[in-house]
């Protein structure tokens, strides 16, 4: 019985080992991982937009530009970051973002957005403005698909 006891004993020792050894590594693997930063656009627009609450503009811009690396041409990632340059007070920037995304044939009212109050009276801002009507317009090029 004593030694049936000893290796009973002796197995529970391995297994505490085994869990320790694997919780320390576990530790060990989310500490280097630490200082690594995710490289999905999803995190950076979590970054901008909580700095952007915190109305610190020029570090939503940043996660806004890494997030654009990541997924080009992305209207909404252009439309924020016309938002927050026009909150810093970067009119021709602003204007840039805007008119690409006029260029993508999208139609937004921006005018009705308080972050480009600083920007809406403009003569470039209205223009993009009438671009974003335009882009309301049907484009419409049909022929017939078949005759008889």
């Amino acid at each position: 019985m004593e030694i049936g006891n000893m290796i009973m004993e002796s197995r529970r020792w391995r297994i505490a080992e085994l869990a320790a050894c694997g919780f320390a590594l576990a530790v060990m693997v989310h500490v280097a991982g630490a200082g690594d930063e995710p490289r999905t656009a999803r995190y950076y627009r979590q970054k901008a937009a909580a700095a952007y609450r915190a109305k610190d503009y020029a570090a939503a811009a940043a996660n806004f530009n890494k997030a654009l690396e990541l997924i080009p041409d992305h209207p909404t990632l252009f439309y924020n970051l016309a938002a927050v340059s026009a909150l810093q007070g970067k009119k021709t920037e602003s204007l840039a973002f805007l008119s690409r995304i006029a260029e993508m044939g999208l139609a937004l009212h921006p005018e009705k957005d308080a972050d480009f109050d600083s920007i809406k009276d403009d003569a470039g801002f209205k223009a993009i403005q009438a671009r974003f009507e335009s882009n309301k317009t049907p484009i419409v090029r049909s022929s017939p698909a078949f005759t008889q």
